[in-house]
C-alpha cells in the first residue's frame, strides 16, 4: 500500500539514520551476554535496519501485516542482513 500523498509505503516511515541514532542511545556496553532488542510493530523495517547498523547483536521484529513483513524482509535482505523466519506464516524474526 503506497501513500500517494507522501510517496511512502507505510504511514509511519522513519529515516534509517534516525533509527540508528536512537538505537545507539539505548545500546548497552559490550559484554559477554548477547545484546538483544525487540522491535514491536516493525512496519517496513526501518527500526530493524537502524538497530543492526547501530551494533545490536540480535534484533527481533514483530509485525502482524503480511504485506509489511514482505516489504521489511526485502529491505533487510537488501542491507545484507541474515533473516531467520518464524515457523508461523506471516511472522518473521530478523537476525
Amino acid at each position: 500500500m503506497v501513500d500517494v500523498k507522501r510517496g511512502t509505503i507505510t504511514p509511519c516511515v522513519k529515516p534509517i539514520k534516525l533509527c540508528e541514532y536512537l538505537a545507539k542511545l539505548i545500546l548497552p556496553a559490550s559484554s559477554v551476554a548477547q545484546r538483544r532488542i525487540l522491535v514491536p510493530f516493525s512496519g517496513s523495517g526501518s527500526e530493524i535496519i537502524g538497530c543492526v547498523k547501530a551494533g545490536w547483536d540480535e534484533v527481533i521484529g514483530v509485525e502482524m501485516s503480511a504485506e509489511y513483513c514482505a516489504i521489511a524482509e526485502a529491505r533487510i535482505t537488501h542491507q545484507g542482513v541474515f533473516i531467520l523466519r518464524s515457523p508461523q506464516p506471516g511472522c518473521h524474526a530478523p537476525l
